[in-house]
Protein backbone atom coordinates (compact mmCIF):
# COMPACT_ATOMS: atom_id res chain seq x y z
CA UNK A 1 0.00 0.00 0.00
CA UNK A 2 1.15 3.52 -0.84
CA UNK A 3 -0.01 6.39 1.36
CA UNK A 4 -0.12 10.04 0.31
CA UNK A 5 -1.19 13.24 2.05
CA UNK A 6 -2.36 16.15 -0.11
CA UNK A 7 -2.89 19.82 0.75
CA UNK A 8 -3.85 22.78 -1.40
CA UNK A 9 -4.50 26.51 -1.01
CA UNK A 10 -2.90 26.81 2.42
CA UNK A 11 -2.59 30.59 1.80
CA UNK A 12 -0.04 31.20 4.53
CA UNK A 13 -2.31 29.94 7.31
CA UNK A 14 0.68 29.26 9.52
CA UNK A 15 -0.97 28.28 12.79
CA UNK A 16 -3.12 25.59 11.18
CA UNK A 17 -0.27 24.41 8.99
CA UNK A 18 2.11 24.07 11.92
CA UNK A 19 -0.40 21.75 13.63
CA UNK A 20 -0.95 19.90 10.36
CA UNK A 21 2.80 19.32 9.98
CA UNK A 22 2.98 17.88 13.50
CA UNK A 23 0.18 15.49 12.61
CA UNK A 24 1.66 14.42 9.27
CA UNK A 25 5.03 13.67 10.87
CA UNK A 26 3.37 11.11 13.15
CA UNK A 27 1.74 9.23 10.26
CA UNK A 28 4.76 8.40 8.09
CA UNK A 29 3.26 9.10 4.68
CA UNK A 30 5.23 7.89 1.66
CA UNK A 31 4.62 11.16 -0.19
CA UNK A 32 3.25 14.57 0.84
CA UNK A 33 2.06 16.80 -2.01
CA UNK A 34 1.13 20.46 -1.90
CA UNK A 35 -1.01 21.72 -4.78
CA UNK A 36 -0.24 25.44 -4.75
CA UNK A 37 -1.19 28.87 -3.34
CA UNK A 38 0.89 27.94 -0.36
CA UNK A 39 2.34 30.92 1.49
CA UNK A 40 0.40 34.08 0.58
CA UNK A 41 -3.02 35.36 1.67
CA UNK A 42 -3.16 35.37 5.48
CA UNK A 43 -2.63 38.06 8.15
CA UNK A 44 0.57 36.22 9.13
CA UNK A 45 1.85 36.40 5.55
CA UNK A 46 1.10 40.14 5.52
CA UNK A 47 3.15 40.62 8.68
CA UNK A 48 6.16 38.71 7.37
CA UNK A 49 6.14 40.58 4.06
CA UNK A 50 5.67 43.90 5.82
CA UNK A 51 8.67 43.28 8.10
CA UNK A 52 10.89 41.48 5.57
CA UNK A 53 10.85 38.27 7.62
CA UNK A 54 11.27 34.94 5.86
CA UNK A 55 7.88 33.15 6.23
CA UNK A 56 8.27 30.33 8.79
CA UNK A 57 5.63 28.34 6.92
CA UNK A 58 8.16 27.71 4.14
CA UNK A 59 10.54 26.14 6.65
CA UNK A 60 7.68 24.03 8.02
CA UNK A 61 7.00 22.74 4.52
CA UNK A 62 10.58 21.49 4.30
CA UNK A 63 9.83 19.12 7.18
CA UNK A 64 7.14 17.14 5.34
CA UNK A 65 6.52 18.13 1.71
CA UNK A 66 7.87 15.88 -1.03
CA UNK A 67 6.61 17.66 -4.14
CA UNK A 68 4.84 21.00 -4.71
CA UNK A 69 3.01 22.61 -7.61
CA UNK A 70 2.77 26.42 -7.89
CA UNK A 71 -0.60 28.17 -7.71
CA UNK A 72 -1.64 31.46 -9.23
CA UNK A 73 -1.07 33.42 -6.01
CA UNK A 74 2.47 32.03 -5.73
CA UNK A 75 3.22 33.76 -9.03
CA UNK A 76 1.18 36.94 -8.80
CA UNK A 77 1.95 38.00 -5.21
CA UNK A 78 5.39 38.17 -3.59
CA UNK A 79 6.96 36.73 -6.73
CA UNK A 80 10.49 37.42 -5.46
CA UNK A 81 9.73 35.47 -2.29
CA UNK A 82 8.39 32.61 -4.41
CA UNK A 83 11.51 32.49 -6.58
CA UNK A 84 13.69 32.42 -3.47
CA UNK A 85 11.49 29.71 -1.96
CA UNK A 86 11.99 27.56 -5.05
CA UNK A 87 15.75 27.91 -4.78
CA UNK A 88 15.91 27.11 -1.06
CA UNK A 89 13.24 24.41 -0.79
CA UNK A 90 14.29 20.88 0.15
CA UNK A 91 11.37 19.52 -1.89
CA UNK A 92 10.74 19.62 -5.64
CA UNK A 93 8.63 22.19 -7.46
CA UNK A 94 7.12 20.84 -10.69
CA UNK A 95 4.89 22.39 -13.37
CA UNK A 96 4.65 21.15 -16.95
CA UNK A 97 2.89 24.18 -18.43
CA UNK A 98 5.12 26.98 -17.05
CA UNK A 99 8.62 27.75 -18.32
CA UNK A 100 11.52 27.17 -15.97
CA UNK A 101 9.97 24.26 -14.09
CA UNK A 102 10.66 20.55 -14.20
CA UNK A 103 7.46 19.03 -15.70
CA UNK A 104 7.27 15.91 -13.57
CA UNK A 105 9.07 13.84 -10.97
CA UNK A 106 9.59 10.09 -10.62
CA UNK A 107 9.41 8.38 -7.23
CA UNK A 108 9.98 4.75 -6.35
CA UNK A 109 7.81 3.79 -3.40
CA UNK A 110 8.25 0.25 -2.12
CA UNK A 111 9.13 -0.96 -5.59
CA UNK A 112 6.22 0.88 -7.24
CA UNK A 113 7.13 3.52 -9.83
CA UNK A 114 5.09 6.67 -9.28
CA UNK A 115 5.18 9.62 -11.68
CA UNK A 116 3.73 12.96 -10.57
CA UNK A 117 3.14 15.65 -13.19
CA UNK A 118 2.42 19.24 -12.16
CA UNK A 119 0.14 21.81 -13.79
CA UNK A 120 -1.30 25.20 -12.88
CA UNK A 121 -4.22 27.18 -14.24
CA UNK A 122 -3.38 28.94 -17.49
CA UNK A 123 -5.10 32.10 -16.23
CA UNK A 124 -2.10 33.11 -14.09
CA UNK A 125 -1.05 36.01 -16.32
CA UNK A 126 -4.62 37.35 -16.41
CA UNK A 127 -4.30 38.09 -12.67
CA UNK A 128 -0.89 39.75 -12.90
CA UNK A 129 -1.51 43.26 -11.55
CA UNK A 130 2.04 44.58 -11.89
CA UNK A 131 3.33 43.16 -15.19
CA UNK A 132 6.06 41.15 -13.47
CA UNK A 133 5.03 37.96 -15.29
CA UNK A 134 5.10 39.35 -18.83
CA UNK A 135 8.09 37.16 -19.78
CA UNK A 136 6.80 34.00 -18.14
CA UNK A 137 5.67 31.37 -20.66
CA UNK A 138 2.42 29.73 -19.57
CA UNK A 139 0.79 27.19 -21.85
CA UNK A 140 -2.46 25.25 -21.82
CA UNK A 141 -2.60 22.48 -19.19
CA UNK A 142 -4.27 20.19 -21.72
CA UNK A 143 -1.58 20.90 -24.30
CA UNK A 144 1.18 20.26 -21.78
CA UNK A 145 -0.46 16.98 -20.78
CA UNK A 146 -0.66 15.79 -24.37
CA UNK A 147 3.04 16.49 -24.76
CA UNK A 148 4.34 15.00 -21.52
CA UNK A 149 2.04 12.04 -20.92
CA UNK A 150 3.24 10.41 -24.14
CA UNK A 151 6.83 10.99 -23.00
CA UNK A 152 6.07 9.57 -19.55
CA UNK A 153 4.36 6.49 -20.96
CA UNK A 154 7.20 5.74 -23.38
CA UNK A 155 10.24 6.67 -21.30
CA UNK A 156 9.15 6.18 -17.69
CA UNK A 157 6.48 3.44 -17.97
CA UNK A 158 5.06 4.22 -14.51
CA UNK A 159 2.93 1.94 -12.41
CA UNK A 160 0.96 4.93 -11.15
CA UNK A 161 0.41 8.32 -12.82
CA UNK A 162 -0.64 11.27 -10.66
CA UNK A 163 -1.47 14.72 -12.06
CA UNK A 164 -1.41 17.58 -9.55
CA UNK A 165 -3.26 20.54 -11.08
CA UNK A 166 -3.72 23.91 -9.40
CA UNK A 167 -7.07 24.46 -11.02
CA UNK A 168 -10.55 23.20 -10.39
CA UNK A 169 -13.80 22.14 -12.01
CA UNK A 170 -16.03 24.04 -14.40
CA UNK A 171 -18.97 22.31 -12.74
CA UNK A 172 -19.53 20.04 -9.78
CA UNK A 173 -18.38 16.53 -10.81
CA UNK A 174 -21.31 14.91 -8.99
CA UNK A 175 -24.27 17.27 -9.42
CA UNK A 176 -23.28 18.98 -12.67
CA UNK A 177 -24.06 22.42 -11.22
CA UNK A 178 -21.74 24.99 -12.88
CA UNK A 179 -19.07 26.84 -10.92
CA UNK A 180 -17.92 30.43 -11.35
CA UNK A 181 -14.87 31.00 -13.56
CA UNK A 182 -13.61 31.45 -17.10
CA UNK A 183 -13.59 28.33 -19.34
CA UNK A 184 -9.80 27.99 -19.17
CA UNK A 185 -9.51 28.71 -15.45
CA UNK A 186 -10.76 25.33 -14.19
CA UNK A 187 -10.16 22.45 -16.62
CA UNK A 188 -10.14 19.41 -14.35
CA UNK A 189 -13.18 17.83 -16.01
CA UNK A 190 -11.64 18.23 -19.46
CA UNK A 191 -8.39 16.69 -18.18
CA UNK A 192 -10.16 13.65 -16.73
CA UNK A 193 -12.24 13.19 -19.89
CA UNK A 194 -9.22 13.44 -22.20
CA UNK A 195 -6.82 11.30 -20.16
CA UNK A 196 -8.63 8.34 -18.56
CA UNK A 197 -5.33 6.59 -17.83
CA UNK A 198 -4.54 9.09 -15.03
CA UNK A 199 -4.76 7.23 -11.74
CA UNK A 200 -5.23 10.28 -9.51
CA UNK A 201 -6.08 13.87 -10.46
CA UNK A 202 -5.40 16.33 -7.63
CA UNK A 203 -7.16 19.69 -7.99
CA UNK A 204 -7.35 22.95 -6.04
CA UNK A 205 -7.86 26.69 -6.52
CA UNK A 206 -11.57 26.63 -5.63
CA UNK A 207 -11.10 25.86 -1.91
CA UNK A 208 -13.62 23.02 -2.10
CA UNK A 209 -13.60 19.49 -0.74
CA UNK A 210 -14.19 17.08 -3.59
CA UNK A 211 -13.80 13.32 -3.60
CA UNK A 212 -15.23 11.74 -6.74
CA UNK A 213 -14.57 9.80 -9.94
CA UNK A 214 -14.75 11.25 -13.47
CA UNK A 215 -14.40 9.00 -16.51
CA UNK A 216 -12.73 6.38 -14.35
CA UNK A 217 -10.22 8.90 -12.95
CA UNK A 218 -10.10 9.43 -9.20
CA UNK A 219 -10.43 13.21 -8.63
CA UNK A 220 -9.93 15.04 -5.33
CA UNK A 221 -9.76 18.57 -3.95
CA UNK A 222 -8.56 18.89 -0.35
CA UNK A 223 -10.14 22.15 0.84
CA UNK A 224 -8.07 25.13 1.91
CA UNK A 225 -6.29 27.06 4.66
CA UNK A 226 -4.77 23.93 6.23
CA UNK A 227 -8.03 22.98 7.93
CA UNK A 228 -7.18 19.40 7.00
CA UNK A 229 -5.75 17.28 4.21
CA UNK A 230 -6.72 14.47 1.86
CA UNK A 231 -5.52 11.03 2.91
CA UNK A 232 -4.83 8.89 -0.18
CA UNK A 233 -4.24 5.14 -0.23
CA UNK A 234 -3.23 3.19 -3.32
CA UNK A 235 -3.57 -0.57 -3.20
CA UNK A 236 -2.70 -3.16 -5.81
CA UNK A 237 -5.37 -5.67 -6.77
CA UNK A 238 -5.90 -8.24 -9.51
CA UNK A 239 -7.49 -5.45 -11.57
CA UNK A 240 -4.63 -3.00 -11.10
CA UNK A 241 -4.08 -0.18 -8.64
CA UNK A 242 -7.07 1.13 -6.70
CA UNK A 243 -7.05 4.68 -5.34
CA UNK A 244 -9.11 5.65 -2.29
CA UNK A 245 -9.36 9.05 -0.61
CA UNK A 246 -10.69 10.50 2.63
CA UNK A 247 -10.57 14.05 3.96
CA UNK A 248 -8.96 14.29 7.40
CA UNK A 249 -9.95 17.36 9.42
CA UNK A 250 -7.39 19.06 11.60
CA UNK A 251 -8.43 18.82 15.25
CA UNK A 252 -9.16 22.32 16.60
CA UNK A 253 -7.25 21.84 19.82
CA UNK A 254 -4.04 21.50 17.80
CA UNK A 255 -4.23 25.02 16.26
CA UNK A 256 -3.23 27.17 19.26
CA UNK A 257 0.57 27.14 18.89
CA UNK A 258 1.72 30.80 18.64
CA UNK A 259 3.48 32.39 15.67
CA UNK A 260 6.02 35.20 15.42
CA UNK A 261 3.27 37.43 14.06
CA UNK A 262 0.79 37.00 16.91
CA UNK A 263 1.87 39.88 19.16
CA UNK A 264 1.62 42.42 16.34
CA UNK A 265 -1.53 40.97 14.82
CA UNK A 266 -3.40 40.66 18.09
CA UNK A 267 -2.64 44.15 19.37
CA UNK A 268 -5.86 46.15 19.80
CA UNK A 269 -5.75 49.24 17.56
CA UNK A 270 -9.32 50.51 17.95
CA UNK A 271 -12.50 50.26 19.97
CA UNK A 272 -15.46 50.49 17.61
CA UNK A 273 -18.56 51.80 19.39
CA UNK A 274 -21.03 51.22 16.53
CA UNK A 275 -21.84 47.63 15.59
CA UNK A 276 -20.44 47.22 12.06
CA UNK A 277 -20.50 43.44 11.94
CA UNK A 278 -22.12 41.32 9.23
CA UNK A 279 -23.26 37.71 9.22
CA UNK A 280 -24.17 35.29 6.46
CA UNK A 281 -22.46 34.99 3.08
CA UNK A 282 -25.71 35.79 1.27
CA UNK A 283 -27.15 38.42 3.60
CA UNK A 284 -23.88 40.40 3.64
CA UNK A 285 -24.17 40.82 -0.12
CA UNK A 286 -27.91 41.32 -0.54
CA UNK A 287 -28.62 43.73 2.31
CA UNK A 288 -27.05 47.06 3.19
CA UNK A 289 -24.63 46.75 6.07
CA UNK A 290 -22.93 49.29 8.36
CA UNK A 291 -19.71 47.58 7.29
CA UNK A 292 -20.36 48.69 3.70
CA UNK A 293 -20.77 52.30 4.82
CA UNK A 294 -17.54 52.14 6.81
CA UNK A 295 -15.53 50.90 3.83
CA UNK A 296 -17.05 53.56 1.58
CA UNK A 297 -16.25 56.37 4.02
CA UNK A 298 -12.64 55.21 4.41
CA UNK A 299 -12.11 54.85 0.65
CA UNK A 300 -13.61 58.30 -0.02
CA UNK A 301 -11.32 59.93 2.53
CA UNK A 302 -8.31 58.16 1.00
CA UNK A 303 -9.13 59.02 -2.60
CA UNK A 304 -11.73 61.83 -2.81
CA UNK A 305 -13.69 59.53 -5.14
CA UNK A 306 -17.46 59.88 -5.53
CA UNK A 307 -18.23 56.16 -5.73
CA UNK A 308 -16.37 53.20 -4.26
CA UNK A 309 -16.19 49.49 -5.04
CA UNK A 310 -15.23 46.85 -2.50
CA UNK A 311 -15.20 43.10 -3.05
CA UNK A 312 -16.93 41.47 -0.11
CA UNK A 313 -14.54 39.09 1.65
CA UNK A 314 -15.24 35.37 1.52
CA UNK A 315 -16.28 35.27 5.16
CA UNK A 316 -19.39 33.86 6.78
CA UNK A 317 -19.14 36.62 9.39
CA UNK A 318 -16.98 39.69 9.80
CA UNK A 319 -16.94 43.43 10.36
CA UNK A 320 -16.01 45.29 13.54
CA UNK A 321 -17.48 45.95 16.99
CA UNK A 322 -15.72 46.60 20.28
CA UNK A 323 -11.95 45.95 20.50
CA UNK A 324 -10.44 45.55 17.01
CA UNK A 325 -7.02 44.05 16.32
CA UNK A 326 -4.85 44.16 13.22
CA UNK A 327 -5.76 40.53 12.61
CA UNK A 328 -9.45 41.50 12.56
CA UNK A 329 -8.75 44.04 9.84
CA UNK A 330 -6.41 41.91 7.74
CA UNK A 331 -8.70 38.89 7.60
CA UNK A 332 -10.99 41.08 5.48
CA UNK A 333 -8.32 42.25 3.05
CA UNK A 334 -4.75 40.86 3.38
CA UNK A 335 -3.75 41.68 -0.21
CA UNK A 336 -1.32 44.59 -0.42
CA UNK A 337 -2.63 46.56 -3.41
CA UNK A 338 -3.38 50.28 -3.75
CA UNK A 339 -6.68 51.91 -4.63
CA UNK A 340 -7.06 53.26 -8.15
CA UNK A 341 -9.44 56.09 -8.92
CA UNK A 342 -10.89 55.54 -12.37
CA UNK A 343 -13.39 57.33 -14.58
CA UNK A 344 -16.67 55.57 -15.32
CA UNK A 345 -19.86 56.74 -16.97
CA UNK A 346 -23.34 56.09 -15.68
CA UNK A 347 -23.69 53.51 -18.43
CA UNK A 348 -20.55 51.76 -17.17
CA UNK A 349 -21.81 51.75 -13.59
CA UNK A 350 -25.15 50.27 -14.59
CA UNK A 351 -23.42 47.60 -16.68
CA UNK A 352 -21.10 46.60 -13.82
CA UNK A 353 -23.97 46.44 -11.32
CA UNK A 354 -25.92 44.18 -13.69
CA UNK A 355 -22.94 41.92 -14.13
CA UNK A 356 -22.47 41.66 -10.37
CA UNK A 357 -26.13 40.75 -9.88
CA UNK A 358 -25.67 37.69 -12.09
CA UNK A 359 -24.31 35.69 -9.14
CA UNK A 360 -27.82 35.54 -7.64
CA UNK A 361 -30.93 33.62 -8.66
CA UNK A 362 -34.39 32.73 -7.42
CA UNK A 363 -34.55 29.25 -5.91
CA UNK A 364 -36.74 27.13 -8.24
CA UNK A 365 -38.71 25.61 -5.37
CA UNK A 366 -38.86 28.23 -2.60
CA UNK A 367 -38.55 31.40 -4.66
CA UNK A 368 -36.00 32.75 -2.20
CA UNK A 369 -32.97 34.60 -3.51
CA UNK A 370 -29.88 32.41 -3.40
CA UNK A 371 -26.53 32.07 -5.11
CA UNK A 372 -26.93 31.08 -8.74
CA UNK A 373 -24.80 27.95 -8.26
CA UNK A 374 -25.89 27.04 -4.75
CA UNK A 375 -24.70 23.64 -3.57
CA UNK A 376 -26.61 22.58 -0.45
CA UNK A 377 -24.13 19.86 0.54
CA UNK A 378 -20.96 21.90 0.06
CA UNK A 379 -19.54 25.17 1.29
CA UNK A 380 -20.59 27.93 -1.12
CA UNK A 381 -18.27 28.52 -4.05
CA UNK A 382 -16.16 31.70 -3.74
CA UNK A 383 -18.61 34.03 -5.44
CA UNK A 384 -17.25 37.35 -6.60
CA UNK A 385 -19.51 40.22 -5.58
CA UNK A 386 -18.65 43.89 -5.34
CA UNK A 387 -20.47 46.24 -2.99
CA UNK A 388 -20.79 49.79 -4.32
CA UNK A 389 -20.68 52.81 -2.03
CA UNK A 390 -22.08 56.30 -2.69
CA UNK A 391 -24.90 54.90 -4.80
CA UNK A 392 -28.30 53.44 -3.95
CA UNK A 393 -29.34 50.50 -6.12
CA UNK A 394 -31.90 47.70 -6.13
CA UNK A 395 -32.44 44.54 -8.16
CA UNK A 396 -35.37 42.38 -9.19
CA UNK A 397 -33.94 38.85 -9.25
CA UNK A 398 -37.01 37.44 -10.95
CA UNK A 399 -35.81 39.18 -14.12
CA UNK A 400 -33.23 37.65 -16.49
CA UNK A 401 -29.53 38.34 -16.05
CA UNK A 402 -28.70 41.73 -17.54
CA UNK A 403 -32.13 43.21 -16.84
CA UNK A 404 -32.31 43.15 -13.05
CA UNK A 405 -31.30 46.68 -12.04
CA UNK A 406 -34.53 48.52 -11.20
CA UNK A 407 -33.11 51.49 -9.31
CA UNK A 408 -29.77 53.29 -9.46
CA UNK A 409 -29.46 56.69 -7.78
CA UNK A 410 -26.87 59.08 -6.40
CA UNK A 411 -28.17 61.51 -3.78
CA UNK A 412 -31.74 60.55 -4.65
CA UNK A 413 -31.35 61.28 -8.37
CA UNK A 414 -31.29 58.64 -11.12
CA UNK A 415 -27.85 58.39 -12.68
CA UNK A 416 -27.71 59.28 -16.37
CA UNK A 417 -25.98 57.19 -19.02
CA UNK A 418 -23.47 59.90 -19.91
CA UNK A 419 -22.84 61.08 -16.36
CA UNK A 420 -19.16 60.77 -15.35
CA UNK A 421 -18.00 59.53 -11.93
CA UNK A 422 -14.73 59.17 -10.07
CA UNK A 423 -14.72 55.58 -8.75
CA UNK A 424 -12.25 54.03 -6.28
CA UNK A 425 -11.48 50.34 -6.97
CA UNK A 426 -8.75 47.89 -6.01
CA UNK A 427 -5.89 47.41 -8.46
CA UNK A 428 -6.88 43.81 -9.19
CA UNK A 429 -10.12 44.94 -10.83
CA UNK A 430 -8.06 46.67 -13.55
CA UNK A 431 -6.86 43.29 -14.83
CA UNK A 432 -10.36 42.97 -16.30
CA UNK A 433 -10.91 39.49 -14.94
CA UNK A 434 -14.52 38.95 -13.84
CA UNK A 435 -15.39 42.46 -15.07
CA UNK A 436 -13.69 43.18 -18.45
CA UNK A 437 -14.98 46.76 -18.58
CA UNK A 438 -12.44 47.84 -15.95
CA UNK A 439 -9.49 46.93 -18.17
CA UNK A 440 -9.97 49.94 -20.43
CA UNK A 441 -11.03 52.43 -17.75
CA UNK A 442 -9.11 55.70 -17.51
CA UNK A 443 -7.00 55.86 -14.35
CA UNK A 444 -7.09 59.27 -12.65
CA UNK A 445 -4.94 58.59 -9.57
CA UNK A 446 -3.41 55.86 -7.40
CA UNK A 447 -3.02 55.85 -3.62
CA UNK A 448 0.46 55.60 -2.16
CA UNK A 449 -0.81 53.34 0.62
CA UNK A 450 -2.29 49.90 0.03
CA UNK A 451 -5.86 48.99 1.02
CA UNK A 452 -4.85 47.07 4.18
CA UNK A 453 -2.69 50.01 5.30
CA UNK A 454 -5.52 52.46 4.59
CA UNK A 455 -7.98 50.44 6.67
CA UNK A 456 -5.51 49.91 9.51
CA UNK A 457 -4.74 53.63 9.62
CA UNK A 458 -8.40 54.63 9.49
CA UNK A 459 -9.45 52.36 12.33
CA UNK A 460 -6.49 53.34 14.50
CA UNK A 461 -7.21 57.05 14.04
CA UNK A 462 -4.39 57.85 11.60
CA UNK A 463 -5.32 60.17 8.72
CA UNK A 464 -5.74 58.36 5.39
CA UNK A 465 -5.85 61.46 3.19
Amino acid sequence: MIRLAVTSDVHGEERNYRALVHELKTKNYDLVLDNGDFFYGSPEAFYYEENAIWPPILELADEVVTVAVPGNHDFTHSYETFEKARRLAKFEWICANVSGFKPYTVRNVSGVKVVILGLTTSMVREWDETGQLRDLEISSPLGALRKWISVIREEEQPDILIVSYHGGFSKDPDSGVPFHGAPTENEALAIAEAFPDIDLLITGHQHLRINSVVNGVKVIQPGSHATGYMDITINQSSEGYKVAAEFVSLSTQRTTEPTLADAWLDEVIADVAVDERFSGMLEARLQKQPFHALIHDVFVKATVAELTVFEMPYLESGGFFGPVTRRDVLRHTPHKAPLHVIELTGRDVRSLLEQGAAVFAKHPETGAVCFATELPELAPAPYVFDVWGGIDYAFDFSQPVGARLISCQVNGVDIQQGQVFRVAVNRYRLTGYDFPLYKTAKVLSVTERTIPHILLDALSGVSVT
